[in-house]
């Protein structure tokens, strides 16, 4: 007599069975080669100035980031941003509100085609400074308020500012301080 769990296991093992048995001898053809390949990354262009930061399409990438936001054109600054010769577009998003500046997007222009080079991922103010510091010269400041008890939104006590430097790969924190507000 045999034992009951593999009594229970005998419809499962039946069906699996007549199910192999209905397989073709003959492997199935593989699928066709796609026709289409998808584009390379990036917007046509020569030059980060090329680019209509305005343009819906443009800044898609970005709200997605971001997960919403607006670009306003006269933020974007240009400047060597790596330190290759070659100019790179420095794209705040703004909150659209009081939260100020979402981050923003490091693009440069590769192989006729402009694309995102890195992301920086800070909340607060962001602005492109120049300074004298070797060959990568433009930095990527960010501003953050610190905020005391009592401090109304509008004013905190402090600002933290946090200057961001490209190493090679991304931008490092280079330097970073509090300040005092102007109250």
């Amino acid at each position: 007599m045999p034992n009951r769990r593999f009594a229970a296991l005998l419809p499962v093992v039946a069906a699996v069975a007549l199910l192999g048995g209905c397989r073709s001898s003959t492997p199935a053809p593989p699928p066709p080669p796609s026709v289409t390949s998808a584009p390379p990354a990036g917007i046509p262009a020569a030059s980060v100035r090329d680019i209509d930061w305005a343009s819906p399409a443009v800044v898609e990438e970005i709200r997605r980031h971001f997960g919403g936001g607006e670009v306003e054109p006269r933020r974007v600054a240009y400047a060597d941003l790596t330190g290759d010769g070659r100019e790179e577009a420095l794209v705040v998003v703004e909150s659209g509100g009081t939260a100020g500046d979402l981050g923003a997007a490091v693009y440069h222009a590769e192989a006729g085609r402009v694309a995102v080079l890195t992301w920086i991922d800070r909340a607060g103010h962001i602005e492109l400074r120049l300074a004298n510091v070797g060959p990568n010269s433009a930095l990527v400041v960010v501003q953050q308020g610190q905020y005391a008890p009592g401090d109304a939104e509008c004013c905190p006590s402090r600002i933290r500012e946090i200057v961001l430097r490209w190493d090679g790969v991304t931008f490092r924190v280079f330097g970073d301080q509090t300040l005092p507000t102007q109250r």
